[in-house]
């Protein structure tokens, strides 16, 4: 999942102003789902939504200009009532306490950040009101993680390989990857 990606902006999908190569690979090897929609004009809900079915506020989770209403949670994670072993990499925004991260929620395997956004490279989350100090924001399975100048995107897609790579070829699985790139605001690599 991509926070904020225009449903013109892929070249699959018909940009002339971008080049998507990798993107392009994935749509020509896999699935293009062109009947589906948001349900949500706002991140938070549209995520819950996805992982946990529709009308995300009937689970507790809303959205109104940047206060999010963590996931209630009892609202069930589909995938790991099915018997998948489940993991989720990148960002989660739908709770930041024992009760509401993650792993709380069904998945066995957590990497990224609870909050909205982080800072690509150091990982601290200060985009909150000024009410709110700035703190760091990077875990795994429920513990804090240490990662200063390693670059987010990078590392969600290495978790999310890392998770593949242990999971065993007879066993169903769900993944769930969320960048937060193309999310504002945007941290391009030093090195590109």
């Amino acid at each position: 999942m991509f926070d904020d990606l225009g449903v013109q902006d892929q070249g699959y999908l018909g940009a002339a102003d971008l080049e998507t190569p990798n993107i392009d690979r994935l749509a020509a090897g896999g699935t293009v789902c062109r009947n589906w929609y948001s349900n949500a004009p706002v991140c938070a809900p549209a995520r819950c939504a996805f992982a946990y079915g529709p009308l995300s506020h009937s689970r507790g989770c809303s959205q109104q200009w940047g206060s999010v209403a963590p996931l209630r949670s009892d609202s069930g994670f589909r995938p790991k009532k099915a018997g998948y072993i489940t993991g989720i990499t990148g960002k989660w925004h739908l709770g930041n306490t024992p009760n509401t991260v993650p792993n709380a929620h069904g998945f066995d395997y957590s990497y990224g950040f609870h909050e909205g956004c982080v800072d690509y490279f150091c990982h601290r989350y200060y985009w909150g009101e000024h009410k709110v100090a700035n703190f760091h924001d990077l875990g795994r399975n429920r513990e804090e993680i240490f990662e200063d100048g390693q670059y987010l995107t990078e590392r969600i897609g290495q978790e999310a390989c890392s998770f593949l790579s242990r999971v065993p070829a007879d066993q169903p699985f769900f993944l769930y990857t969320a960048f937060r790139a193309v999310h504002y605001p945007m941290h391009a690599q030093r090195n590109m």
